[in-house]
């Protein structure tokens, strides 16, 4: 692509032959030549930014151009799958997850060659390399992310480049807003799209940032390539959060409607579209509520009738061209009793006391949401601590949970034995904790309950919970 002109209609063209499925978003995305932009292409959500002084002096090939313009498509897609998203995320982690996704997933439609190592892939990451990462959720990756980076004791060390960025972007802000302050709507937004070029610009060329990143490199062992692109992607992500909840959500509803024309054009000329189908799954999968999930978990061993639910005509309009698993979803209502919970409360020393205080909050939602006839609530530390029996004054209980005791070490151990000779075969076992109890456990442990779930607070691991078909784990955020 040696015309400057040609790069995007070329670009544009060879999507559209080759690629229909993100032809959509390439023809109604704004294209700039931005030769200012410190990166070959970066986007803001709503443009996607070429540099071709760059391109020419990286010497890429028209395979990493491709590359590249899907990458930045790919995170446009994701932006609705990230908007809605209400969690307290480490915002370095969350782009390195994010990207490690993209691009594994475009590696499989096309091969970049003189980029190919600069590319943020999950061989880059031991715990990555024998995990299939296109079967996982950016949120799964980012867990597996932050626990390496916890184990490592690394965060305090991404947390200071986190800040850092913030604090940047956040004058930048500051300064353009008053500049804003006494132009119209029209050029306001113009100077807008002008701020995230230079935005770009302004922070990867900041010392402190160049230092931070030399910094991080050699202390969390991440190459400086990768952390400038994920530099990048945090820049990308900040000009979303400062969208209002309504744009926020017209957004959302454009992008989605973009994927399903996508969608059907591709299948129209005869493409393979089980990719786009494993692309769209990850963009259609909802980041749920955790409380709804144990609740749902619970209730799902009741017997009584299911009601529907429709979603939305989208998703119905997905489940009718092929994709059998969305569609409508079932729901309960929550007149049904449970004849025997135990539900154990981990209050080692290893848990926070505002996870502690999540804990209880979750044991009063369980004791509002479904009527339990024949509950037993368990605090236990290394040993059980206290037990309590559910007379109906549930209030009560939780009162006396409120004056916490433990904070010793944790083993899981003493639930199990203390639960050794009593029925529990036909019994819903709730265990909230961190996950960091003996290492020992099998799903022989577990057998004698019908389920067990494990709510997992949010600084945690789930290593050492055994596999089973009747243990279900589910994470607070």
């Amino acid at each position: 692509m040696d015309n400057e002109k040609d790069t995007i209609p070329k670009l544009r063209y060879k999507v559209l032959r080759e690629y229909p499925f993100y032809s959509t978003i390439a023809f109604t995305t704004d294209n700039e030549i931005n030769n200012n932009i410190p990166y070959p292409m970066a986007t803001n959500g709503k443009k996607i930014l070429i540099n071709t002084n760059l391109i020419k002096k990286l010497n890429l090939t028209n395979n990493d151009l491709v590359f590249c313009y899907l990458h930045e498509i790919k995170h446009i897609l994701f932006l609705h799958n990230t908007l809605q998203q209400k969690l307290n995320l480490n915002h370095f982690i969350y782009c390195l997850a994010t990207d490690i996704l993209i691009n594994e997933l475009t590696l499989k439609e096309i091969q970049a060659i003189t980029l190919r190592d600069k590319i943020i892939t999950k061989d880059k990451f031991e715990e990555l390399e024998n995990i299939n990462v296109e079967e996982k959720t950016t949120l799964e990756i980012y867990d597996i992310l932050y626990n390496k980076f916890k184990k490592e004791n690394k965060l305090k060390n991404i947390e200071s480049l986190n800040n850092t960025i913030k604090e940047i972007l956040k004058n930048i802000d500051s300064k353009s807003e008053s500049e804003n302050n006494n132009k119209d709507n029209d050029k306001s937004n113009k100077g807008n799209e002008k701020d995230f070029s230079e935005k770009l610009k302004n922070v990867s060329e900041n010392e402190k940032v160049k230092e931070k990143i030399n910094e991080i490199s050699e202390k969390v062992n991440i190459d400086k390539d990768t952390i400038r692109e994920i530099v990048k992607d945090m820049i990308l992500q900040n000009e979303i959060e400062k969208l209002s909840n309504e744009e926020k959500q017209q957004l959302a509803n454009e992008i989605k409607e973009k994927i399903l024309q996508s969608y059907v054009l591709a299948k129209q000329r005869g493409f393979n579209t089980s990719l786009y189908e494993k692309l769209i799954n990850h963009l259609f999968k909802k980041i749920r509520d955790w409380k709804k999930i144990l609740k749902e978990e619970i209730l799902n061993e009741i017997k009584g009738d299911w009601t529907y639910s429709k979603i939305s005509d989208l998703l119905q309009s997905l489940h009718i061209a092929g994709f059998k698993e969305i569609g409508n979803l079932p729901s309960l209502d929550n007149t049904y009793s449970i004849n025997k919970l135990i539900i154990a409360i981990d209050s080692s020393g290893s848990i926070e006391d505002n996870d502690y205080k999540d804990f209880l909050n979750e044991v009063y939602s369980i004791f509002k949401s479904v009527n339990v006839s024949n509950c037993e609530v368990i605090l236990f530390d290394y040993e059980v601590v206290k037990t309590y029996k559910l007379n109906g004054n549930y209030q009560k209980i939780l009162n006396d949970l409120k004056k916490r005791k433990g904070y010793g070490g944790t083993r899981l151990k003493s639930v199990l034995e203390y639960l050794k000779n009593k029925q529990t075969y036909n019994t819903i076992l709730v265990v909230l904790t961190d996950g960091y109890f003996e290492d020992n456990l099998t799903k022989k442990d577990f057998a004698k309950f019908k389920k067990v779930i494990f709510v997992l607070s949010k600084d945690s691991t789930s290593e050492n919970i055994p596999k089973s078909f009747n243990i279900k784990i589910i994470k607070i955020r």
